[in-house]
């Protein structure tokens, strides 16, 4: 351990003397020094890895705890794991129980390294990160050991679903206002057909500040493909419940396109009024009166008014003026469409409602990266995306998600035979800080910056 510090002193105080003579002969940039430093800096991990790989090995095999239950099998088997530092080449030793336990590498199993597994839990989680905002071939080149679009892919589908959650507030929030906006994306899939991954999102309304741009206050989304939207609604309820005081609340407005999936969220969530969304509203609007748009103004003034009646009749003098068989389609289509959402128009005029914005959050957490480009996906993979997209934006850590997965699977199957050993790699480092100083300033050239360097090093 103290050669491996040793020469990496030497080397970087080398190349640290070299890159700000550089700098200084070559009108180089601080730039210039840190790639230097980041080269040497990952060198020492890939060494330091593979140091403490091969000594928990070693020490496996002295260890005398180890003998009573397993047996060395073969010795020196290489393997390659990626890190954050760079590609680690060690060796470690097969073992075999001596109870029918099968066979393993113990040193592997201590350190969480899956049989098959070709990186570590900081490159998948970047990776998976990565994924998020990306295709998964440039996700597998984020290091220069380039990964296949497959290990990336692998390393989403390891992360189980019911990790992708945010913990409760430690309070019940009592809010009388709470709003819920829903909508969906349409996605592409390889075998041509399409599927409609769900967006909602619970928030309290605008936040208090003197902002330009209007923000959402507690906002939390939601977002996957479910077989049954019943399913969906009670994740959403759920969250309600356990983050809200429900007695306390006077509303929830449930805002949508007026879709069957949406519409089942009155069933579920409490004291809700479904609104329709004007947006989608006025979509249909104009797809009506595109040879006369001068009618709007009719239209808006009968739903503002809220005189079914007389929009009736609005429709019937715009249907006479259509230009063609589809145009009368459309009028027919519009006007079936408000007269089966009239009640959620008519709440979208309440006082308390401030509006839907689904729109663009559907653009910003889902189509951004599923459907604004042509791709083809799986069934499986959008639902992973959308869920993954959703944890994100909720401000979700990946790492931390792929940390405790791998901290829970870790060492099934194994007790406390390797604790002398590990305590014995942890005593024979405790010299490395011993020689470090001295060898460092040794090797320096005595001008002013092994000065000051000097000075800083005893000042420690």
């Amino acid at each position: 351990m103290n050669t491996i510090i040793t020469q990496f002193v030497e080397k970087c105080t080398k190349n640290f003397y070299g890159a700000i003579e550089k700098i200084v002969k070559d009108n180089g940039t601080v730039s210039d020094l840190t790639v230097s430093l980041k080269k040497d800096f990952d060198e020492l991990g890939v060494e330091l890895v593979r140091f403490a790989l091969e000594s928990v090995d070693n020490e496996l095999c002295n260890d005398s705890a180890r003998k009573k239950s397993w047996s060395i099998d073969k010795k020196l088997q290489d393997k390659t794991l990626t890190t954050i530092f760079g590609d680690v080449h060690y060796q470690r030793t097969y073992f075999v129980s001596k109870f029918g336990k099968g066979y393993s590498h113990l040193c592997d199993r201590i350190f969480g390294i899956e049989p098959h597994e070709r990186c570590d839990m900081n490159v998948k989680a970047k990776m998976v990160e990565n994924a998020i905002d990306m295709s998964y071939e440039k996700s597998s080149k984020v290091f220069e050991s380039k990964m296949s679009k497959q290990t990336v892919l692998n390393s989403i589908r390891e992360i189980e679903n019911g990790r992708l959650t945010i913990e409760n507030k430690a309070e019940k929030s009592q809010v009388e206002i709470l709003y819920v906006d829903a909508d969906e994306d349409h996605v592409a899939l390889q075998n041509g057909s399409s599927v409609m991954p769900y967006l909602a999102y619970v928030h309290e309304g605008y936040c208090d500040n003197e902002k330009s741009r209007k923000q959402l206050k507690n906002i939390r989304y939601f977002s996957g493909i479910y077989k049954n939207s019943e399913d969906f609604w009670i994740e959403v309820a759920n969250y309600i419940e356990e983050n809200y005081d429900t007695n306390y609340i006077k509303t929830i407005y449930l805002s949508g396109d007026g879709a069957g999936w949406i519409k089942q969220g009155i069933h579920w969530l409490p004291k809700v009024k479904l609104v329709l969304d004007k947006y989608h509203l006025n979509k249909y609007i104009i797809s009506a009166t595109g040879n006369v748009p001068e009618m709007r103004g009719d239209i808006w003034r009968s739903i503002y008014k809220q005189d079914l009646e007389k929009l009736k009749c609005v429709f019937a003098d715009i249907k006479t003026c259509a230009d063609s068989p589809q145009r009368i389609e459309q009028i027919n289509k519009t006007l079936k469409y408000i007269k089966t959402n009239w009640t959620g128009i008519k709440n979208s005029y309440d006082d308390a409602y401030i509006g839907c914005s689904a729109e663009g959050h559907v653009s910003h957490i889902l189509s951004e990266r599923l459907s604004s480009r042509p791709l083809g996906w799986s069934y499986t993979g959008v639902d992973d995306m959308a869920k993954l997209r959703a944890f994100r934006a909720n401000n979700g850590d990946i790492y931390e998600v792929v940390r405790g997965q791998k901290r829970d699977s870790r060492r099934k199957g194994i007790k406390k035979i390797t604790e002398n050993a590990v305590k014995r790699v942890a005593k024979n480092t405790n010299m490395i800080y011993t020689n470090v100083k001295p060898v460092a300033l040794e090797k320096g050239l005595k001008n002013e910056l092994y000065k000051a360097l000097h000075a800083i090093c005893y000042a420690i």
